[in-house]
């Protein structure tokens, strides 16, 4: 018995050094100061969302950039984000993507941050429509030059989200407002009819457009605004075409055939055939004549009257040059 009392003092002893050891070890680094950026207390996290202006549909691959620090993150399919381990401060942070308004939000992290973007889509155009129309008349004897166009615009939060729209010709008009014609599920169209009416002169003047840049400018709800790529008239059409029989007043019994001289034009064309009541209103008008015919047999049946009829050169951009009116009288 008294054999064994040196080895448990031994193990006694060297415990209780071990013990103590542990003690100051502990003592020595609990106040050391957090440098290690895997401690909880730099481990802040800045996250959220990305979503579409109006609902919180996400906006699936937006870019998301935190500075100063430069770290990149892509909204997830959800539009969801993250940064973590962050140290308290100050930070930006900027959300981008196609299509769509940057936004750019200051962030005071001092703990963990949520954050939703949402972003505004920017408007867009859809398609241009700009044509001439050349008409020969009787009062007064020179032809007349009329401008047109359609434009259509749409928005990816939502078609009524495009307010407004003008336009701009180069050295010419600034800042013309456009009239909106209609509205459908997806866009909106806007439209001016005779063009030439807003002082841009006689034929001389309209000439002059030819090749000058023409530009839209759509604005959305929130007061955002994009500029179209420029656009171009691509023609006058400089001839018109003369109608030969019926003519004068030339009476007439249905059928009867329409005819015209032969016109050998530089450029693809199609005539388009009108015919309307006298004074009145216009009761039928035939496309795509090809440009080799001279003549139209018209068989729909007329009442007794006074009538006239019209022949259109169309260019294959829409473009047009018209006859004067030819009066026939129906017997």
């Amino acid at each position: 018995m008294h054999q064994n009392m040196p080895i448990r003092r031994i193990i006694f002893r060297l415990f209780f050094a071990a013990l103590v050891a542990a003690v100051f070890v502990h003592g020595c680094t609990a106040d050391a100061p957090r440098d290690n950026p895997l401690d909880p207390i730099n481990g802040l996290t800045v996250a959220g969302r990305v979503e579409r202006l109006y609902t919180n549909m996400p906006i699936n691959g937006a870019l998301l950039t935190l500075e100063p620090n430069g770290l990149i993150d892509r909204a997830d399919s959800e539009g969801r984000f993250q940064f973590g381990m962050l140290r308290p401060g100050q930070y930006q942070l900027i959300c981008e993507a196609s299509g769509f308004v940057t936004d750019t939000v200051t962030l005071d992290v001092q703990q963990t941050v949520n954050h939703t973007f949402k972003l505004n889509g920017l408007p867009r155009f859809n398609r241009f429509s700009l044509t001439t129309t050349r008409i020969s008349r009787f009062f007064p004897p020179d032809d007349k030059i009329e401008f047109d166009f359609e434009v259509a615009a749409s928005d990816p939060d939502d078609p009524t989200d495009v307010e407004s729209m003008i336009f701009q010709i180069e050295d010419i008009i600034d800042t013309v407002i456009v009239d909106q014609i209609s509205s459908t599920a997806n866009e909106r169209i806007f439209a001016r009819r005779n063009i030439s009416q807003l002082d841009l002169g006689g034929i001389e003047m309209m000439n002059e457009v030819i090749g000058k840049e023409i530009r839209f400018f759509v604005k959305d709800r929130p007061g955002i605004t994009v500029v179209s790529q420029p656009q171009f008239l691509s023609r006058i059409i400089d001839q018109t075409p003369i109608g030969l029989f019926p003519r004068d007043e030339d009476p007439v019994s249905v059928p009867f055939t329409m005819t015209w001289e032969d016109m050998d034009l530089p450029f693809t064309h199609t005539y388009s055939l009108g015919v309307a009541v006298a004074f009145g209103e216009e009761i039928e008008q035939i496309d795509n004549i090809a440009a080799s015919q001279t003549s139209f047999v018209y068989t729909r049946p007329l009442s007794a009257g006074s009538y006239v009829w019209f022949l259109y050169i169309v260019d294959e951009f829409g473009n047009r040059s018209r006859s004067r009116l030819n009066p026939f009288v129906i017997q």
